[in-house]
């Protein structure tokens, strides 16, 4: 693919995405607004399942690192 035809298409999108947005501006606030509340409660939630997730939990990690290394020696085999 031609690069130069590749960054004027891509700014030609960029220009096509801002005049957009400040044409719906107002619809755009509005809309935000109604959603706001929703767009919270669902980033908390996601937040809260990464957290349980990553951090929550018994888990033993010289146990995992103790599979990992019979796994290892197994495929040495």
């Amino acid at each position: 693919m031609n690069k130069k035809w590749t960054l004027w298409a891509g700014l030609i999108l960029i220009l096509i995405v801002f005049i957009l947005i400040w044409q719906f501006a107002p619809a755009i606030q509005r809309w935000l607004a109604n959603v706001f509340i929703d767009i919270i409660v669902l980033a908390l939630t996601f937040a809260a399942g990464w957290l349980l997730g990553r951090y929550g939990g018994k888990r033993n990690r010289n146990r995992d690192q103790e599979n990992a290394r019979n796994i290892t020696e197994a495929q040495k085999r």
